[in-house]
């Protein structure tokens, strides 16, 4: 058993319960798997109980006798969620499409910056190959002349080389950071369909 469907259950159990008492019980008891952890999931479930016997000790508490909850309580909540979604669709949409534009506007801003710093290394890199190349014919004709244009090319290859470097590196930072949130988001989507479910599903053992 999940703990999902543990919770699911117990919710299910504790139907008859006042509807705030409930929501309360579900938060104490699934912030108590969180801090438990995944790798203690089996430990708690076997410290608590089944759903049913959990539940059976919590409605003992409040002397409440236990009627089965009706499964079209389910299918009215979704029913109230979907016309909710409707309603405010317009609303959602325009957030999502201002958002999505940020996001898009941000990321062309952070890639034309690197772009471009990414030209100027090539360029002070090629610039610098040139002026070094050219310092060599210019020993025979003058030489402290022909010795500061290969040490001026010099530094300019090293400082292209350098900010080539550096355009790797925050090229690489800004996939990682990309990758972070594209994650973070996933789980935070993967957490609110798991909510979702079981809030839609309260009425299903």
């Amino acid at each position: 058993m999940t703990r999902e469907e543990y919770l699911t259950r117990l919710q299910y159990n504790i139907a008859s319960l006042p509807p705030l008492e409930v929501q309360n019980i579900m938060q104490y008891y699934r912030e108590y798997f969180d801090d438990a952890g995944e790798e203690n999931l089996y430990n708690v479930m076997q410290e608590l109980g089944t759903p049913e016997q959990l539940a059976q000790k919590i409605r003992a508490g409040y002397s409440v006798p236990y009627p089965q909850p009706q499964p079209a309580k389910s299918g009215t909540n979704a029913a109230l969620i979907a016309v909710i979604a409707v309603l405010t669709s317009p609303i959602w949409l325009v957030a999502g499409i201002v958002a999505a534009s940020l996001i898009f506007a941000l990321f062309v801003i952070v890639f034309s910056v690197i772009f471009s710093v990414g030209i100027v290394g090539i360029a002070l890199t090629g610039a610098g190959l040139f002026v070094f190349i050219m310092g060599f014919p210019t020993l025979f004709i003058h030489v402290p002349t022909g010795i500061m244009l290969i040490g001026a090319g010099l530094i300019l290859v090293a400082v292209g080389l350098l900010i080539l470097m550096l355009l790797i590196w925050l090229f690489a930072g800004v996939i990682r950071l990309i990758s972070y949130f594209i994650r973070k988001f996933k789980e935070h989507r993967s957490k609110r369909k798991s909510r979702k479910a079981s809030a839609e599903n309260g009425g299903t053992p």
